[in-house]
């Protein structure tokens, strides 16, 4: 990956979670049909969807690594 993709990338990361999250659904639904599987494409809109309507919270890489390590440990 190029050094302008490495910091685009750490310049959305570093952006309030509403703000990546629409950032991502726009890059997403702008690939639609490009590379991605329609199905998966689907799914990601539909998480977007509910995130959006508040149906559901996202939650931090932080905290989801933290669940991840604490139920798999050094198996990851």
């Amino acid at each position: 990956m190029s050094q302008t993709a490495e910091e685009l990338l750490d310049a959305v990361r570093a952006l309030p979670e509403g703000e990546r999250d629409r950032v991502i659904d726009t890059l997403v639904k702008e690939s639609e049909g490009d590379e991605f599987d329609p199905e998966w494409v689907a799914e990601v809109n539909r998480h977007s969807d509910e995130i959006e309507a508040g149906i559901v919270q996202g939650i931090s890489w932080e905290d989801l690594e933290k669940k991840i390590l604490s139920k798999h440990g050094d198996d990851v």
